[in-house]
């Protein structure tokens, strides 16, 4: 693990990261503050085919702005959640609650979660598929849920907002798929940039606070 100073309002540990269950080791990345204190905590479901960098540079940004981030490899995504929520823990508040954060097509596993485990407090969504599987699973997500999309990848969004109506929208004009990652070619910093304000601001509201 690396500590980052002089960026955003935290100090930073973050770095790869396995988590063992049995006799199986899952890797993933982890962004916390690098301060006493159990956080409040976000596990991130990746894109099935996404670069790690991309997602491990949403997981800082997530922990400079005093919160926990902890992103699994693909398969991993149980065994992460069953080490934030371990009552033995001493730097993450999660088995009190936490928040699930969808990229890409990794946003289908997050609702997935949200719907399945009463744990899970809030959930935001980044250029989610909206494809009949997750619209399925949206009408069984009661926690607050927040989406960003691009306006050009917008199709099933109606569908969406009518099973989930406690759910808050946000649509980029001019924005396609993957316009918050750093590392694809449709990337929009201003939109990006928002959507890490407005998620970050989402997560700080809604999940438990620092112990």
């Amino acid at each position: 693990m690396s500590v980052l100073k002089g960026e955003g309002t935290t100090v930073m540990l973050y770095g790869a990261t396995n988590v063992s269950t049995g006799a199986r080791s899952y890797p993933g990345y982890l962004a916390r503050p690098d301060l006493r204190g159990e956080w409040p905590t976000i596990v991130v479901a990746s894109p099935a085919n996404e670069p790690a960098s991309s997602v491990n540079a949403i997981c800082r940004g997530i922990a400079r702005h005093g919160l926990a981030a902890a992103a699994p490899a693909p398969g991993g995504l149980d065994a992460f959640i069953g080490f934030i929520t371990a009552s033995t823990g001493h730097w993450s508040n999660a088995e009190h609650g936490f928040g699930m954060l969808g990229l890409g097509d990794g946003s289908t596993a997050a609702i997935a979660e949200a719907a399945a485990s009463d744990l899970v407090a809030a959930i935001a969504i980044i250029d989610p598929v909206l494809d009949e599987a997750a619209l399925r699973m949206f009408g069984e997500v009661t926690v607050p849920l927040l989406g960003c999309v691009g306006r050009d990848v917008s199709e099933g969004l109606d569908e969406a907002r009518a099973a989930a109506p406690q759910a808050e929208w946000v649509v980029y004009d001019g924005a396609g798929s993957d316009y918050w990652n750093i590392d694809a070619e449709g990337y929009m910093p201003p939109a990006a940039e928002d959507t890490e304000d407005r998620f970050v601001e989402f997560f700080t509201k809604n999940l438990p606070e620092r112990v």
